[in-house]
């Protein structure tokens, strides 16, 4: 995920992972997101895998995949 490196060579567009947080220096593709949420089901255990509702979050998922159709 790391983009083109600017002029001083640091790599200006990239992903953080850090064992608390997660850091996005990217523009949010549909790639870029599908990713982050795998990393927050499955590596920062986020989402509860019983949870039978929809979070602020998915609502938000959701509405932004209708708007872009």
């Amino acid at each position: 995920f790391l983009g083109q490196a600017n002029e001083a060579g640091r790599k200006e567009e990239r992903i953080d992972i850090l064992p608390h947080s997660l850091h996005v220096w990217y523009e949010f593709t549909d790639k870029v997101t599908e990713f982050c949420d795998w990393l927050l089901e499955n590596v920062y255990l986020v989402k509860d895998v019983d949870h039978k509702g929809e979070t602020k979050y998915e609502k938000f998922r959701i509405k932004q995949k209708e708007e872009n159709v």
